[in-house]
């Protein structure tokens, strides 16, 4: 028999051991589990389930009915305050991953007791949201992140703060979960166990190749509930001259897994995803928000790396899109010593460019095109194939995050469509439509063909607007108008064109070459603003919201 332990962080497995032969092990297990706390089971001391009365508001109270009905709730807490949580969970699809972040969100309410030593008596205050996950040990809190932003905003003399900081979440709090001591102190940071795993990753030359020794950082990779493997290299990183491989972008034999560190998050305003909205007018003013939040973050220099539609948030009340997530998020001049960085983000809205790790187009340090030096790097008097591995490291970068946000568009359109196309029956629109979402959004990490051709060939033309789409909207009443939305990926690869024309003349700590932030301008984000306007004023000018159908992509 073998004995499994399973951690928000890792999976371990006892040797195989003979129970007859030797019982010692498995009867230590079950003494473990007969004598050990709550805690040391794995139950968490900071949440408590209530059995919360609701009223029914059906029956009268004539009727002789009960007016009320019974609910399980959870109480929180974070620091020294409670919450309680309200209906069923905003998210929590990923939670029942053994290992994972284990994100839960919910609407909660803050509770306050009258008298500290009777729980039972509570009142409620405003609504509010909570998000509970596991973050890696070493990850920066959301709320640091977006002050570290602010901060770097204050620099630039165009930007007014006020009119930037809109565009973030409100952090009511932001802390990592304490646990009780043995005092029953509440001092202990909630951590994943601590075992001889637990050694960081070190990239050597057996696992690279070609590169620097002993380069010690986390291996983070976040991926999407439909691709949760980890990434492994493939013909995708082969060389863009002559079938040369590049370096492996890791071995992943040699890596070791990271502790997770529990870390509960309050914010003040209640949001709803991309996922959620109910009509085109919001989902536009969205785009045009998130597209001007990407803007300033830019502005900024930092890039924020996991874009997907839960991370792209509408606030009702204020009628404001809003970027969450900022988990993943760093300066675009990053002080990393990978040469090759773990790929974030969910997979159906990843960059195509980020997928493969390469670029679409010639890129060139100095007035030497990429693949010239690959080709040629062995026969280079002056770079040696070590610095020419970190030189020509793929780095993420400010347009890779707005090609994230063009994907919602597409997702959109096939999975949201909006009810005028089909006034009699949904059915047969969604079967189509389905089919044409799946050639984008049912890919891996490694992305997939129909991606890479979509974004590489929209210089000349665009595949998004497919016949099937053509065919859908244009027989609508008065919905074709909302394909030109699509257009926005040609000016993405205009954009990317223009890039990797230019000269990479700044460089990482780690000695990557990287194109300097002043080369990425507004142009491009502009754009995005205008097609989105002209497709709100059009709506404007038809006085419709143009209600979505909600379509299942399974």
């Amino acid at each position: 028999m073998r004995m499994w332990r399973f951690e928000r962080s890792h999976v371990c497995v006892s040797k195989k051991f003979d129970f007859h032969e030797n019982p010692k092990p498995f009867l230590k297990f079950l003494l473990y589990i007969l004598f050990s706390s709550p805690q040391e089971l794995g139950f968490d001391p900071t949440v408590r389930r209530y059995i919360k009365r609701v009223p029914k508001g059906v029956d009268p109270p004539s009727s002789g009915a009960s007016s009320y009905r019974y609910e399980i709730a959870y109480r929180y807490q974070v620091g020294e305050k409670f919450f309680l949580t309200e209906g069923p969970p905003i998210s929590e699809e990923a939670a029942y991953w053994v290992a994972s972040r284990a994100t839960r969100v919910w609407r909660v309410r803050e509770m306050f007791f009258p008298n500290p030593g009777d729980e039972t008596v509570y009142t409620l205050g405003d609504l509010k949201a909570l998000k509970d996950t596991y973050l890696f040990d070493d990850a920066v809190l959301e709320r640091d992140i977006r002050d570290q932003i602010m901060e770097s905003l204050k620099g630039v003399a165009e930007v007014n703060i006020e009119n930037a900081a809109r565009y973030f979440m409100d952090y009511e709090l932001d802390e990592v979960v304490r646990l009780p001591s043995e005092d029953e102190k509440w001092v202990e940071d909630d951590l994943t166990s601590c075992t001889d795993a637990n050694v960081r990753a070190f990239y050597t030359p057996d696992s690279i190749g070609h590169g620097p020794n002993a380069l010690p950082e986390s291996q983070r990779a976040s991926t999407s509930q439909r691709d949760s493997s980890r990434p492994t290299p493939t013909d995708s990183q082969a060389g863009a001259s002559g079938g040369q491989t590049k370096p492996a972008e890791t071995c992943w034999d040699n890596l070791q897994y990271h502790r997770r560190k529990h870390v509960r998050t309050v914010f003040s305003q209640v949001c709803q995803s991309i996922y959620e909205l109910d009509n085109w007018a919001t989902f536009i003013r969205c785009m045009k928000n998130l597209t001007e939040e990407l803007n300033y973050m830019r502005l900024a220099g930092w890039v924020h790396r996991d874009i997907s539609g839960g991370n792209c948030l509408w606030h009702p009340e204020a009628e404001q899109g809003k970027l969450t997530d900022l988990e993943y998020a760093r300066p675009y001049k990053h002080s990393c010593k990978l040469p090759y960085d773990p790929r974030t983000g969910t997979p159906a809205f990843m960059a195509v460019e980020y997928q493969r790790r390469e670029y679409l187009y010639t890129t060139r340090i100095g007035d030497v095109p990429l693949p010239v030096l690959w080709d040629e790097g062995e026969n280079d008097d002056n770079d040696s194939e070590e610095i020419l591995a970190q030189r020509l490291a793929f780095t993420y970068h400010f347009y890779h995050d707005l090609e994230s946000l063009i994907w919602l568009y597409p997702w959109a359109a096939c999975f949201r469509p909006p009810r005028c196309l089909s006034p009699e029956s949904v059915e047969p629109l969604a079967k189509t439509l389905r089919v044409e979402g799946s050639r984008y959004f049912n890919c891996g990490i490694e992305s997939n063909e129909a991606r890479v051709s979509t974004v590489k060939d929209a210089l000349d033309t665009n595949f998004f607007i497919t016949q099937p789409l053509l065919d859908i909207y244009f027989r609508g009443s008065g919905c074709r108008f909302l394909l030109s939305g699509l257009d926005v990926v040609r000016p993405l690869a205009h954009a990317y064109k223009h890039l990797q024309s230019l000269q990479l003349d700044d460089k990482l700590p780690n000695g990557t070459a990287i194109w300097n932030a002043s080369q990425f301008t507004e142009v491009l984000y502009n754009a995005f603003l205008t097609g989105f306007s002209k497709i709100e004023e059009e709506m404007k000018r038809r006085k419709d919201i143009f209600p979505m159908h909600h379509i299942s992509n399974r």
